[in-house]
């Protein structure tokens, strides 16, 4: 008669002991693998929008569309139109047509209108129609957007979630490369935290501490055009030294009315290498490129 041999304990304890430490080595390269793929859709999303406005540049001699930020949209000074608020809306032309159809003059995702907050129409718009590659990839499911987690002695911390347009414009150009617009870092010295990378550039002609135009008539009659001359203005040599856009799902800054702590969002989202947190930025001669999220944001 054969005899059929199993397994000792000892053996089945060696193998068990062998796949435990292949998981323990293997899951950090995976979950880095899996970043670094988020982190190069977000790149492919910026790039996408950055060609798309370079179309309309090319279609309008130039001049960019008027945008503020995704903040613009309530009640307020500005109560912009949908198409001033999100470059998914003021890019529609570019967008493939069944998205664009949907676009209707005078029903609830009109773009001349103003989509207040107790309409529902933004919720409606992020959840059933917005462009997948105006949603960062590192967002999950749906949220409030940006909102408040906790405050230590230094930072206010706040987080992005959900699922909404994260490539996020500045309302003015209060920013300027080599500065600390906000608040200043609280370990000065050496490290360039908190110290601006690259000056920035808007899609509006708003003065910076709101003033200008405030009829919707008046501000079509005033794009901006992005060209030498306004590249010097912001203190910058080239267009290639302004961002115009970055990923608010990335780690960043916003300025803090409270002089005793820094506003920092995100932080470690968008981690390059041993580099720590950061973001995916546009610039205005439509390259893309990551920066450290410590040195841009304050929208």
């Amino acid at each position: 008669m054969n005899r059929t041999r199993g397994f000792t304990l000892i053996e089945v304890l060696v193998v068990v002991a062998i796949i435990a430490l292949l998981i323990a080595v293997l899951i950090p390269s995976l979950n880095r693998a899996r970043e670094l793929a988020k982190l190069t859709t977000c790149k492919a999303n910026s790039k996408q929008i950055a060609n798309m406005t370079a179309q309309y540049q090319a279609e309008y001699r130039g001049c960019v569309p008027i945008m503020y930020n995704y903040f613009a949209y309530g009640h307020g000074a500005h109560d912009a139109p949908a198409r001033a608020c999100w470059l998914s809306v003021a890019l529609r032309q570019y967008l493939a047509s069944g998205k664009w159809l949907k676009y209707t003059k005078g029903g609830k995702f009109d773009p001349q209108m103003v989509w207040y907050p107790e309409t529902g129409w933004l919720g409606e718009y992020e959840n059933t129609m917005i462009p997948e590659f105006f949603v960062c990839p590192f967002a999950r499911g749906r949220g409030e957007g940006e909102v408040y987690v906790s405050t230590d002695t230094q930072f206010r911390y706040y987080a992005w979630e959900g699922k909404h347009e994260h490539y996020q414009t500045w309302l003015w150009r209060p920013i300027i490369k080599g500065t600390t617009p906000g608040n200043p870092w609280p370990s000065p010295g050496t490290s360039k935290a908190g110290v601006v990378k690259y000056s920035n550039v808007v899609w509006n002609m708003i003065g910076p501490n709101g003033q200008g135009v405030n009829t919707d008539e008046k501000r079509n009659l005033q794009h901006r055009v992005w060209d030498g001359r306004y590249a010097r203005e912001a203190k910058s040599g080239s267009l290639g030294e302004l961002t115009a856009v970055f990923c608010a799902q990335g780690e960043h800054i916003v300025f803090q009315g409270d002089s005793t702590h820094v506003g920092r969002v995100n932080v470690n989202s968008h981690r390059a290498g041993g580099k720590g947190g950061g973001t995916s930025a546009i610039f205005a001669d439509g390259h893309v490129e990551w920066v450290e999220g410590t040195r841009i944001g304050w929208p």
